[in-house]
């Protein structure tokens, strides 16, 4: 076991023990699909929000898919060296709840699970980089069709239909792009189209805001970004001037 997972290595030997009548795979697997693995009451993400269990399904999602996860060396870009480190930055910044302690029984089995999706064998058990960029002017919007079926894959999800929010995860979730503009703004420095960018591009950090997870360039690039932009500017977000 690389010495990055020796944290969460004790969670192997006692797996299913604290699990009661289900094992400690299955624990974990309901776990990564469970809001309440974060303490906090008002959470709506679970681990599957911005995750694919196992390899890439083509859904856009701001975290990789968790296929060889417990192989991998370092997460969330290099920034963190052992996987409960890496889980516990999501629970905290973005799951609003506490972290994880070395002997969680929620932590040990959702290790086991992690543990499952692959054998160490494909591209993902190497780090991966993650790249975020901040104090964005502008992006060039691409095409607006693209940029539909983006918006479906990833932002849908938690925002719901644009202009509506129609089926979003949780009644805090911003309608798109209707709450930014009417916030923020046309200015093209300060106004809605800059703040929606730098919120796909970094989420919650560098002082934006909300709990918005981040897409890294290596998960959005610009040309998909432009794409998006292009379709809210459909749906009422300012253009590029």
């Amino acid at each position: 076991m690389r010495s990055g997972l020796a944290a969460l290595a004790l969670l192997v030997a006692t797996g299913g023990a604290a699990c009661g009548p289900t094992t400690a795979l299955d624990y974990g697997r309901q776990l990564f699909s469970d809001p309440a693995l974060s303490s906090a009451a008002s959470n709506r993400f679970a681990c599957k929000t911005c995750h694919d269990a196992g390899s890439p399904s083509g859904a856009l999602r701001p975290g990789y898919p968790l296929l060889d996860v417990t192989h991998r060396p370092s997460f969330w870009g290099g920034q963190e060296l052992t996987l409960r480190d890496a889980v516990n930055q999501c629970l905290t910044e973005l799951m609003r709840g506490r972290p994880l302690s070395a002997d969680d029984e929620k932590g040990r089995a959702l290790f086991v699970y992690l543990r499952s999706l692959g054998d160490g064998s494909s591209s993902w058990a190497a780090a991966q980089p993650l790249t975020f960029v901040r104090d964005i002017v502008d992006v060039p919007s691409g095409d607006a069709a693209a940029g539909a079926r983006l918006y479906d894959a990833g932002c849908a999800t938690c925002h719901g239909a644009p202009n509506t929010a129609a089926g979003r995860l949780d009644e805090g979730a911003t309608v798109i792009p209707d709450d930014s503009v009417r916030e923020h703004g046309a200015d093209p420095t300060t106004g809605a189209r800059p703040i929606t960018i730098e919120k796909v591009r970094h989420g919650k950090y560098f002082a934006v805001g909300g709990h918005m997870p981040p897409f890294a360039l290596e998960l959005l690039s610009d040309g998909a970004l432009g794409d998006l932009l292009a379709f809210l500017e459909t749906k009422g977000l300012p253009p590029s001037r």
